[in-house]
């Protein structure tokens, strides 16, 4: 019984955590079940992923699928820029301080 559950779940060809919406979905509930049992430690920080839950509806809606899929294919091509900017960012910082 174990290893079939293990198998549909992890390692077999239509397992749930093939679909990176299902992980996302798994990280989400997982994060709330540490934060019950764990109600001592200050893991109040976790509850900030509940809110990316709604995005599962995004699997549902093709036009808006589509989109997502194209701002998160502008961010792939974005982080040449985001490393320009963070160093110039860090130098003038830098600079400010000194001058400061």
């Amino acid at each position: 019984m174990g290893k079939f559950f293990l198998f549909r779940f992890i390692f077999g060809k239509n397992a749930y955590l093939k679909n990176p919406w299902n992980v996302l979905d798994f990280i989400i509930i997982f994060s709330s079940i540490l934060q019950s049992l764990f109600q001592n430690l200050n893991l109040k920080s976790l509850r900030v992923l509940r809110v990316l839950r709604p995005l599962k509806s995004v699997s549902k809606i093709k036009s808006l699928k589509n989109m997502v899929n194209a701002l998160f294919e502008s961010f792939k091509m974005l982080k040449e820029i985001l490393v320009i900017l963070v160093f110039f960012f860090t130098v003038f910082g830098i600079i400010g301080l000194q001058i400061f």
